[in-house]
């Protein structure tokens, strides 16, 4: 199945402040996720960058089928045509959707098409110690198509977690650190989109 990411510069005016998912009979769906920058920037990041973008959409689209139309008013910055590469679940994890309430991470990568290999090695030991982490639910990597053969590699990881404090936690920590010394380069950039409990968004 094709997945689509298109990163927006800002969100839509006429759209909630929260993550929403819509399912389309016969075409896949879309989540659409308001990012905070300024959730990226409240812990340190550790060589990653930080996310320029306002707005992400993902749509699961049935191979062959038309592409979901965009927000009004609003032109994507960025669309990467991925397909799924990895999935990893957490312990925290208790239904087939996100979190009631918690953050969505999203982490962009960049590299050299010959270092994709050891990417996805370093990325498979590297979700199996997030997915013992308290607060962990569920990671997904997606991978960009690219019709030249050598274009760079470019992933991108959408995390669930019940929280940003969990994640920071487990991302800061001395073991996390130690996977992550690979010999390859990656520009990396980790964006945050919280997901408010239900009472909030009725309150707002």
């Amino acid at each position: 199945m094709l997945h689509t990411f298109m990163f927006y510069d800002r969100a839509p005016d006429d759209l909630p402040g929260w993550p929403i998912l819509r399912r389309i009979s016969g075409r896949g769906g879309r989540l659409a996720l308001p990012l905070s920058p300024a959730d990226a920037d409240a812990f340190d990041r550790r060589g990653y960058g930080g996310g320029r973008f306002g707005y992400v959409t993902l749509d699961a689209g049935i191979d062959g089928s038309a592409p979901l139309p965009g927000p009004k008013g609003v032109r994507p910055t960025l669309v990467l045509r991925t397909r799924r590469a990895m999935r990893t679940q957490g312990r925290t994890w208790t239904a087939p959707q996100a979190p009631a309430a918690g953050v969505v991470m999203l982490i962009l990568s960049e590299l050299a098409a010959p270092d994709a290999d050891a990417f996805l090695a370093q990325f498979t030991t590297a979700s199996a110690f997030m997915a013992e982490q308290p607060g962990f639910c569920l990671t997904r990597l997606y991978r960009a198509e690219s019709a030249e053969e050598e274009a760079g590699a470019t992933f991108v990881n959408v995390a669930a977690w019940t929280g940003l404090r969990p994640f920071v936690r487990a991302f800061s920590s001395e073991a996390f650190k130690r996977i992550l010394v690979g010999g390859f380069e990656a520009r990396s950039r980790i964006m945050v989109a919280r997901v408010p409990a239900v009472e909030d968004r009725e309150a707002a």
